[in-house]
């Protein structure tokens, strides 16, 4: 009786099943599953379109009869929305909150400054 001949890896997704003992599948799928929540998480916070990627790279070296291949995943996610500041320059340049050419509005406590403001009642 004879055995089978082994034909190896005929698709790529049982190529990179054999890479690093399946290592290299685990985290490829791993990435996809991260990736695509943080696409939908993205689009749902921020009422946008999201874009991702995921990119394989595999190096191969064919060396005397024996293939060697390494592989290296990597993605790119969406970043969320930069807020804007808008700040003043001082007169000494220095970035502030305050528009330096209004006055500021010095609020004291009507209680003779003990701190806190005397109730109210409406």
């Amino acid at each position: 009786m004879t055995e089978p001949a082994d034909t190896g890896a005929t698709t790529f997704s049982d190529f990179l099943q054999l890479i690093n003992h399946g290592d290299a599948e685990i985290t490829a799928s791993e990435r996809l599953r991260d990736v695509l929540d943080t696409l939908r998480n993205h689009a749902a916070e921020n009422q946008v379109s999201a874009k991702g990627s995921i990119t394989v790279k595999i190096d191969l070296t064919l060396e005397r009869g024996m293939l060697k291949a390494k592989a290296a995943i990597s993605t790119k996610t969406p970043t969320p929305p930069a807020t804007e500041a808008t700040l003043f320059l001082s007169r000494e340049g220095n970035p502030t909150a305050h528009d330096p050419r209004q006055g500021r509005l010095n609020f004291a406590t009507t209680n003779g400054g003990a701190g806190e403001a005397a109730p109210r009642t409406v």
